[in-house]
């Protein structure tokens, strides 16, 4: 849950400032989330258990070398050098967005920019999350 919020907080400073005039986003039903993305991390999960690791880089070389579907990406080195800084922005998120829970279809307009829409599914009746 805590994910779900930071990245839509993300998503409505996107519109907020421009650099989408709207967003979709569409869950998935609970129970229906098996795809490639579990295939995939359950191989990085597989060499891992068989890997020693010590450090960010053998962290790397695990999901490098787990198959050729998976590539890591560092976002910093163990220095304490950070490539893509991360600033933790969930305490601005409003108490209102408990109600995301419950939905599988949210999107977000440049002509309303203080506003995430939500329907519980796709023929339910839109209502306002955040305003």
């Amino acid at each position: 849950m805590g994910r779900i919020k930071t990245m839509l907080l993300y998503l409505l400073w996107r519109v907020q400032n421009g650099l989408n005039t709207t967003i979709n986003i569409n869950f998935m039903m609970e129970g229906h989330t098996k795809f490639a993305v579990d295939w995939g991390f359950g191989l990085v999960k597989r060499k891992f258990r068989q890997t020693r690791v010590d450090c960010q880089e053998d962290i790397k070389s695990v999901v490098d070398e787990s198959l050729f579907v998976n590539t890591a990406v560092m976002m910093g080195d163990e220095a304490g050098n950070v490539d893509v800084p991360i600033i933790q922005s969930s305490y601005l998120l409003p108490h209102k967005f408990h109600k995301i829970v419950e939905c599988h279809y949210l999107w977000f307009k440049g002509t309303h920019l203080d506003v995430v829409f939500a329907r519980n599914f796709f023929n339910s009746e839109e209502f306002e999350v955040y305003s």
